[in-house]
Parts: C-alpha cells; structure tokens; sequence
C-alpha cells in the first residue's frame, strides 16, 4: 500500500508553509488542493525524469519465445546478467562459452514488453539458465487509491522535494501573469532559486 495524494497534501503544505506563495494564497480549498495536486504531479515527473525508482525482476525463458510481459510502470532496462558470469568464468573455446549475448528492449504493445533478440535457443537454455535476471527503472506513481500508488515513507522526502521546486516555478511565472513581467525582481529571484534547487535535485 503506498502514500495517497491526500496525505502527500499534507507534507507539501508543511514543507512550503514557511514560504510566502501569492500562487497559494488566492485560491480557495477546492483550487488550492487541485493546484497541490497538480505540484505533486509536477514533482512525479521531475522524478521519473531524474531518479527513476530502481528495481530488480525476472523472467523464465522459453525457447525460441522472443517477447515477454514486462512489470507494471517500467521505464527502461538498464541491466540484465544471464550468459554474463559464464562469458568472464569460461574460454572462448570452451563448448559452454556463450559466444554472442541477445540484445533486451523494452518495446510497448497494449502491455510494456521485453524482447530478447535473437530468443535464447533450448540448448543455451541448459547451458546458462532459464531465470533471466534484470535491473529496470520504475515509474513513480501517486494516486488517491493506496493500492494503486507505489509511493512508500522512503520515497516521500524525494518525491516532497521535488513537488517543492514545482511550487516556486509555480509562483515565479505566476507573477508574470499578474501584472509582472521577465524583468521583475521577484520573478527573477524566484526562476533563480528555482533552476538552483533543479540543479541540486538532479546531482543529490
């Protein structure tokens, strides 16, 4: 069960309170927890973007099957180690030494799907293993159903700060369209802490 919206609300108001937000301050309680939503969803993103959630699956090959269902919000692959231990634990004479490694894509169907091109023969099958081990980043999820979000308390100070940084681009182009302009000093200090505090998020 994950960390609902509702409560998400809750630490974002805390984090900012200290901040003063015109962007905030006009609206009433229905806009205002529209425009948190909206933050968080904002704090989602620059977190897939940057710190996609690390996970480890596998799969049980088949032979000759080349396309797989892939696990529910995945990003991309960024690892797999079938055929590896025995490529740096054999020579390349011996029978066992598996000479050519497929290529692993995630291609999208209805459903996300791993390719393994060329699909893995019987015979590498019984020489290598049929559990193919991978590493893939994972979306981040919030939603106001707990069994749907994938946010736990670990990830609320990452995803927090993220929605954070939303909030003062939020009120820096606010200000434009409230009688500001580029040049307004308020604006250009706002943008400024905004793209420093970027900056920050993507090298933590």
């Amino acid at each position: 069960m994950g960390v609902t919206i509702d409560q998400l609300i809750k630490k974002l108001e805390r984090s900012i309170s200290s901040i003063k937000m015109r962007a905030f301050d006009d609206e009433d309680a229905e806009d205002l927890t529209e425009l948190y939503t909206q933050m968080l969803h904002s704090g989602v993103s620059l977190c897939n973007d940057y710190k996609p959630r690390k996970r480890t699956s596998s799969l049980q090959l088949v032979a000759n099957q080349e396309f797989y269902d892939g696990p529910d919000n995945i990003l991309s692959i960024t690892r797999y180690e079938w055929g590896r231990a025995q490529r740096k634990s054999l020579k390349p004479y011996d029978p066992a030494y598996p000479k050519k490694l497929p290529s692993v894509r995630l291609v999208w169907d209805d459903v996300p799907t791993i390719q393994i091109s060329p699909a893995p023969t019987s015979g590498q099958i019984t020489a290598l293993g049929d559990q193919f081990m991978y590493d893939y980043r994972q979306k981040w999820i919030v939603s106001d159903d707990e069994s749907k979000s994938n946010i736990d308390e670990l990830d609320v100070p990452t995803l927090i700060k993220a929605a954070s940084i939303s909030v003062l681009r939020e009120q820096a182009f606010y200000i434009l369209g409230n009688g500001g302009n580029s040049s307004d000093t308020r604006h250009k200090s706002l943008l400024k802490l905004y793209e420093f505090e970027l900056e920050n998020f993507k090298r933590s």
